[in-house]
């Protein structure tokens, strides 16, 4: 599949999740809106920020270990507002999330109830159950690294006086732009056959050239001034040992190889949406 076409994917699961959480908005008094640092954009869904506009909102910015520090600062400084708060963490670790309960009484200091109930809303694969598991404090939500894994909406309980509300990661039934289907193709919240990883990997290594071209090349180890994407890819390959019968190199064995350590941040912290 061309990554420049216009990308559908709604598994049923997801279309079921949504009437759920929709029909749940009106017991919670707080949104949590999980986003991947890397894409802030990218990775929030826009017919759910729509059905809850009037609902107070914190937006975490996970996985901000992988992202440009730089560009993360001025992301929380332009999705806050006054019914937002943003905060940095690595849910995984739990790094930053000692903040959450101090936003959360900040932004709801007006309610009488006891007891807060927060929906946790984001897309597949962006970390929201490990999110709850680190707020509740025991392994309660379950907990892989591939998109989809939630599938059913469940209640946790905090002991400093919150109710979490888990949800199904959800996506929204075709991306219009095509650079948000790359985009969460490229960190992984969209499963791999969606787009062709040849072609991914082509519009990741321009992009990495045109804003981050010494934590490309250090990783490699090579000068690619002067390179087109496609002689980087199968330099990549040649350097990582990706080889076809007769010396040929595997562009498809590399391609992934670069999307594998984009991923896990072998490149540097990189952010792909900037400001």
């Amino acid at each position: 599949m061309d990554a420049t076409q216009t990308i559908q994917w709604f598994p049923g699961h997801m279309a079921k999740a949504k009437r759920l959480i929709y029909e749940k908005l009106k017991l919670v008094d707080l949104i949590v809106e999980i986003v991947d640092a890397r894409i802030p954009i990218s990775s929030r869904n826009p017919n759910f920020l729509d059905a809850a506009i009037n609902k107070p909102r914190i937006i975490v910015l996970n996985k901000c270990d992988l992202a440009d520090e730089n560009m993360t600062e001025k992301w929380v400084l332009s999705l806050k507002t006054e019914n937002n708060r943003v905060f940095c963490a690595n849910c995984k670790l739990g790094k930053g999330l000692e903040r959450f309960v101090f936003l959360a009484k900040d932004l709801l200091k007006k309610t009488k109830n006891d007891q807060i109930r927060a929906v946790i809303c984001g897309i597949p694969n962006v970390g929201k159950s490990s999110f709850i598991n680190k707020m509740v404090g025991k392994r309660k939500a379950k907990v892989e690294n591939r998109p989809a894994v939630t599938q059913s909406v469940g209640w946790f309980r905090m002991k400093r006086g919150v109710d979490f509300l888990d949800t199904p990661g959800i996506l929204w039934p075709k991306f219009e732009n095509p650079k948000i289907g790359e985009n969460l193709a490229m960190v992984g919240s969209i499963k791999h056959s969606i787009l062709d990883n040849e072609a991914l990997a082509i519009i990741l290594i321009e992009f990495l050239m045109a804003h981050y071209k010494d934590s490309l090349e250090n990783r490699f180890k090579t000068d690619f001034s002067g390179f087109s994407a496609d002689r980087i890819l199968n330099t990549i390959g040649q350097k990582r040992g990706a080889l076809l019968s007769g010396g040929k190199i595997n562009t498809k064995r590399a391609a992934d190889t670069i999307l594998e350590e984009f991923r896990n941040s072998k490149l540097g912290r990189i952010t792909l949406e900037k400001i």
